[in-house]
């Protein structure tokens, strides 16, 4: 909302940058394009994820992206995964990305219910919700969970930041 922040004041994160580096096993970080721009963001998932741009001008991070984490990865360049296990009756998985004008959009909801009813359901968005069987589920969702396989991997605060912790 144009409001500057530090990062220990946004929700979940809450820590000055020394003791993040304590706790480390708390936070996932990356270091990657994420927005396809050919210049690396920094990324954070601490019960929330931020997707941090920096802006050289302004000598300032600019967030791109702040949402859920739940037990979410980022996928790639422009690509969040979110993936919701702790329903009682069902598994929520919902893939991002990142479209043209710099805005998130949902883009497929795979629910799965694990207990009687069982049910597969596919949400596309602008579309109705689906019904479909465990062999249809099973053909449609393959490539997306084996995309999940091979998703960026998080890194330390060491790898990224590497000497400057040390000065």
């Amino acid at each position: 909302n144009g409001e500057k922040e530090y990062f220990r004041d946004l929700y979940k994160a809450g820590s000055e940058f020394e003791e993040l580096i304590e706790k480390l096993d708390a936070y996932s970080f990356y270091y990657n394009d994420l927005d396809g721009d050919g210049l690396p963001e920094l990324g954070v998932s601490c019960g929330e994820i931020y997707i941090l741009k920096y802006e050289l001008e302004e000598n300032e991070f600019s967030p791109i992206f702040i949402g859920q984490a739940w037990d979410s990865r980022i996928l790639g360049t422009g690509q969040i995964w979110f993936h919701n296990g702790l329903h009682a009756n069902y598994i929520a998985d919902r893939y991002l990305v990142l479209n043209d004008k710099g805005g998130w959009e949902t883009i497929l909801d795979f629910e799965q219910g694990i207990q009687d009813p069982f049910y597969y359901q596919i949400r596309m968005e602008g579309y109705d919700d689906v019904l479909v069987n465990k062999e249809t589920w099973n053909e449609i969702t393959k490539p997306f969970f084996d995309a999940t396989q091979n998703a960026i991997q998080p890194k330390t605060v060491e790898e990224i930041f590497g000497e400057l912790l040390e000065e």
